[in-house]
């Protein structure tokens, strides 16, 4: 196979350079948050309206300068845990959430919103921003790709000259030998 690829061209920085930049919305990483929340259910031993006047309490309690791992510990159906998520990637949570947490900036608290469980509101922590891979992390993961796909193209147009130049030709039938064999009686 070797010999069938025989000399292609290595790839120039220009070209590592190049398939980076074509690359970048691919190989960017995940934006992440910390989060805390307060959740009311709606399920079915609680109506809409009773989780919304519950969640109303909270969002009253805080807008009072209450701490908010306080007032998660007095009316969320997470308790124990001040209502901290820890760190989650986008797209990990239902759309709604997602939506209103990494709306927000660090320090700020959502309004009341809806998910299908019920009423939160949520407080962001941190956020970590996506970011882009550096061309230098990439650039021996870019050149071996590279050559990997050049050397099959290489081997390929190998084995279509191979092809071409190949001489296939179809032997005619022979009439079988009717002489039994000496051994045979």
């Amino acid at each position: 196979m070797d010999e069938l690829a025989g000399d292609f061209a290595r790839p120039t920085p220009g070209e590592v350079m190049l398939l980076f930049d074509s690359w970048k919305g691919k190989i960017a990483g995940v934006e992440k948050a910390s989060a805390a929340h307060v959740i009311v259910h709606v399920n079915q031993g609680r109506s809409e309206a009773e989780a919304r006047t519950i969640i109303e309490r909270a969002e009253a309690e805080l807008k009072g300068g209450a701490r908010f791992a306080e007032v998660a510990e007095r009316y969320s159906d997470c308790k124990g845990n001040g209502g901290d998520l820890g760190e989650f990637e986008r797209g990990k949570m239902v759309e709604e959430f997602d939506h209103a947490v990494f709306a927000l900036k660090p320090g700020e608290r959502s309004a009341i919103f809806r998910t299908p469980f019920g009423f939160h509101i949520a407080e962001l922590r941190n956020i970590e921003k996506a970011g882009v891979r550096e061309p230098g992390a990439l650039q021996r993961e870019i050149e071996a790709y590279l050559i990997a796909k050049r050397r099959q193209e290489a081997m390929e147009a190998g084995l279509e000259k191979l092809r071409d130049a190949a001489e296939i030709s179809r032997e005619v039938d022979r009439p079988q030998n009717t002489m039994a064999c000496p051994t045979e009686h």
